[in-house]
């Protein structure tokens, strides 16, 4: 097996380094690629296929850290052993580029090549474990989307027969045995919805391979036209302040927002009053959504993001409890995070955190 390395350095000094290194590092046959650049490493990245990268902190046209962000954005990270190097340690630096997908991080004015041989194996094993998870994960998406529809479908046919049962017969039963039919119908749709949500939940943890510029703005205007004839039914309205535009995956990012005010609709007692709007952050983009709802407990602040949790469980509000959490999965999938502030009886406040720049 012959394994395809490039290396990203403008130093042609360091290139011969690392070219000796690689190929004393690797028993099998060794086919390496050499360029100095971000652009030209992105665009052979784009068109081949490489298994180690050896990329360098000082660039030309950025730095080693603009590199791997750009890679994450490209989805040119994964299968990829991605070791990163600058001349002086910086354990800021490093941690960032581990964080953004590097495997490992070396110091070149302390290169040693046996710790690089040894760099470069784990790497390897890292990626092999990564790969085997993430088809370990698929077969599991896809085992749990046959048994969704192998459960929905007996569910939903137990909904319609007890639907037309109870029409034929109607005349025949007396209250009781009609609620009780009813019931019927009812435990099934519920059943179906469950399922459905659970789907929901399971795809909101999947990675996002192609993250994109999304106009919030837009997404949430989308979202509160389509609660438009409920909410002023009631009397209520929602208000949609300005929003920035963040990177990311606008599907899930809708379904975020609908969940939301969602809830602000539904667990609302009054005409519901919605509020989207940003608040000033240093450093990242921090949204509320604000409601005038029955409010959560604040003891309940933390739970109602785990699945199957509901705040206000025996009372008249339909659901299956995974709302929430999924749309914690959603935040979390974009690196930020999700909170709620404010206690019944004053309405939910939820902070929705999202990093300013692509993680």
């Amino acid at each position: 097996m012959t394994v395809r390395a490039m290396i990203v350095d403008d130093s042609e000094a360091d290139q011969l380094l690392y070219r000796r290194a690689i190929e004393n590092a690797l028993t099998e046959g060794v086919e390496i690629t050499s360029v100095s650049t971000i652009q030209h490493s992105l665009r052979l990245l784009d068109e081949q296929s490489f298994d180690l990268v050896l990329l360098d902190h000082g660039l030309p046209d950025g730095s080693g850290l603009d590199a791997l962000k750009k890679m994450k954005e490209r989805n040119l990270l994964s299968a990829r052993a991605v070791i990163f190097s600058t001349g002086q340690g910086n354990e800021s630096i490093a941690k960032q580029a581990i964080k953004l997908g590097a495997k490992d991080y070396l110091i070149k004015d302390e290169f040693d090549p046996a710790q690089f041989a040894h760099a470069v194996a784990a790497a390897f094993s890292q990626v092999e474990a990564e790969r085997k998870l993430a088809q370990a994960e698929q077969e599991l998406r896809s085992f749990s989307y046959m048994v969704a529809h192998d459960v929905k479908a007996p569910l939903r046919k137990i909904a319609v027969y007890s639907k037309m049962l109870a029409y034929r017969i109607s005349e025949k039963l007396d209250a009781k045995e009609l609620e009780r039919l009813h019931t019927l119908e009812r435990i099934a749709e519920d059943g179906v919805e469950l399922v459905e949500r659970l789907l929901e939940y399971t795809q909101a943890g999947e990675q996002i391979h192609a993250k994109k510029s999304v106009d919030l703005y837009r997404v949430v205007t989308q979202v509160a036209e389509y609660f438009s004839d409920i909410v002023q039914e009631r009397g209520g309205s929602i208000v949609v302040g300005a929003l920035p535009v963040v990177c990311g995956d606008a599907v899930r990012l809708r379904q975020l927002f609908q969940n939301l005010i969602g809830n602000g609709v539904k667990f609302c007692e009054q005409p519901p009053r919605i509020e989207v709007r940003m608040v000033p952050d240093t450093t990242d983009v921090c949204i509320e959504v604000r409601d005038n709802g029955i409010g959560v407990a604040k003891e309940h602040h933390e739970e109602i993001f785990q699945p199957l949790k509901r705040a206000h469980a025996g009372m008249h509000y339909e659901g299956a409890g995974l709302g929430l959490s999924i749309c914690e999965r959603i935040v979390k999938q974009h690196g930020g995070s999700i909170c709620l502030r404010g206690g019944d009886p004053q309405g939910s406040v939820f902070v929705v955190t999202l990093p300013a720049h692509p993680r």
